[in-house]
């Protein structure tokens, strides 16, 4: 963590701007595909997203030291993948169990009035791989060390519960079943964060999930549509 010039104060203000970016990246990326829309420009969502994550870390790496949310050791960073390992393939079986047990066969109302972006047929895995790992940098890796920061316990671990509810709220626009499914993973992606002291073992757990999710998509031929 490298703070070295923000008061305490200050540190609060860049936890709200960082969270708030951060929680509406899916709502900014939405927005930025319409206004493309209406230049005759069609980029598919999931790219878009990824490019807005993309910028929120680059800010947040001018207050957030990001080489230190990695392993300092290759046994460190061995161990980290380990962890990753195991909590990508619970996060994927619990995902894969929820769904089947209480979704198959059930229709989901969208109301509200929320309209869904337009996502790209079997999006490849390469920028699956990039979302998982961004979404992580930013949710277990810079949020986290910013709640870290925070001096009072209480409202520490009220940070950290409000940064696992942002995560979860950024899949809202997938369909409310697949933002609840979500949060085995970012459980499992927080306690590895905590447990291990870096954001590898998040990564790495977010990104075998997200390939899981790209093989499984090109096996069944699917569109990556809000369900």
């Amino acid at each position: 963590m490298n703070l070295p010039t923000l008061t305490p104060d200050a540190q609060i203000y860049v936890v709200a701007i960082l969270a708030l970016c951060c929680g509406t990246c899916g709502e900014l990326a939405f927005f930025v595909q319409r206004v493309m829309a209406r230049r005759a420009l069609r980029p598919p969502f999931l790219r878009v997203y990824a490019a807005v994550m993309a910028c929120m870390v680059a800010a947040a790496a001018v207050v957030v030291d990001l080489a230190s949310l990695v392993p300092r050791t290759w046994l460190g960073a061995a161990g980290a993948a380990g962890a990753g390992l195991v909590v990508g393939a619970i996060a994927w079986r619990s995902e894969v169990a929820f769904k089947m047990r209480y979704l198959v066969g059930r229709d989901e109302r969208r109301g509200g009035g929320v309209v869904a972006p337009r996502y790209e047929a079997a999006p490849s895995a390469l920028l699956l791989v990039a979302i998982g790992a961004l979404e992580e940098i930013l949710f277990r890796g810079v949020l986290f060390e910013l709640a870290r920061a925070v001096e009072s316990d209480v409202w520490e671990v009220a940070a950290h519960a409000g940064v696992n509810l942002i995560f979860l709220a950024i899949h809202v626009r997938l369909g409310r079943r697949e933002m609840i499914s979500k949060i085995p993973l970012g459980l499992l992606a927080f306690t590895a964060t905590l447990v291990t002291g870096n954001v590898a073992a998040a990564v790495v757990g977010h990104v075998w999930f997200n390939l899981r999710a790209a093989r499984r998509l090109g096996a069944r031929g699917s569109r990556w549509e809000p369900r």
